[in-house]
């Protein structure tokens, strides 16, 4: 089977494409509350690159003018060279969140215009420095429990392999799984833990934090799989593999852990595309 000519991001995005229009994500939404008496409540954080003729202060002025309706509260430094973060708050109204995620990211490269530079989303820009990553963070109301977190996170994982293509669909999403980078290169969850796929942080409010996506990742079929991930583990726990919750690096050879892939291409052999139906 020939496949080196497939655009794998034109492929997930005609996914997501047919997911919307069969309106998958609000189906799942509603089966989290009708089985289990759960809301999801998703939050993200999105890293970007500023061109270096952009001034940081004046950027920060113009994020309160246009960005003061969502709520986000600044603009934080991030570990690269010029590389910065927004926060955008949680939220259970998720379809409308996707258009906010949408809607942001198109306002901060506008914002980046107007001072005469511009804005970086890609998940490496420079392979020498530190990738942009979109990180969701998932929990839902009161009935969501330390068990249900452990599940959820053994969910995630155990989908990781089949999906992982809707996260990362693009040759540079590879290129930022780097372990210099504190970025996720083996299938893990953990604590304080910037090196798993999966983290369960040991702050309130309890959540999990999804770290496979980069900010070019369609927000609807990534929320939507990480979604559907959780409730079939709540569904039928008895299905998971035994995934075990690390405490150090995942890299290292003592917890031998499956790694994940290397390509697009290695991705799109592993993609089961009945997970989506």
């Amino acid at each position: 089977m020939q496949i080196s000519h497939i655009n794998y991001n034109s492929f997930i995005n005609t996914l997501s494409g047919r997911l919307q229009k069969n309106k998958q994500l609000e189906k799942i939404i509603a089966q989290f509350h009708q089985d289990y008496n759960l809301i999801p409540i998703i939050g993200v954080e999105i890293e970007f690159y500023l061109s270096h003729n952009i001034d940081i202060a004046k950027f920060e002025i113009l994020s309160r003018k246009y960005l003061a309706r969502f709520k986000i509260a600044k603009i934080k430094k991030e570990k690269g060279n010029n590389q910065f973060e927004i926060d955008l708050p949680p939220s259970v109204n998720l379809i409308q969140y996707i258009k906010n995620i949408l809607e942001v990211k198109t306002i901060l490269k506008k914002m980046a215009q107007q001072l005469n530079g511009y804005i970086d989303f890609s998940p490496k820009p420079f392979l020498d420095d530190y990738g942009n990553s979109m990180h969701f963070h998932i929990n839902f109301n009161s009935e969501f429990n330390d068990y249900y977190i452990i599940l959820a996170a053994q969910g995630l994982c155990h989908y990781m392999l089949d999906t992982l293509l809707a996260f990362m669909p693009t040759t540079l999403d590879y290129s930022r799984i780097n372990k210099k980078f504190m970025a996720p290169t083996h299938i893990s969850y953990g604590g304080n833990n910037r090196s798993v796929a999966v983290r369960t942080p040991n702050a309130f409010p309890k959540r999990l934090e999804h770290r496979l996506s980069s900010p070019e990742t369609d927000p609807y079929i990534a929320i939507f799989t990480i979604l559907k991930s959780i409730l079939l583990a709540l569904k039928s726990p008895s299905s998971l593999q035994t995934i075990e919750k690390i405490y150090g690096n995942a890299f290292d050879p003592q917890y031998n852990l499956t790694p994940l892939p290397t390509s697009s291409q290695a991705s799109f052999m592993l993609f089961k595309p009945d997970f989506f139906k």
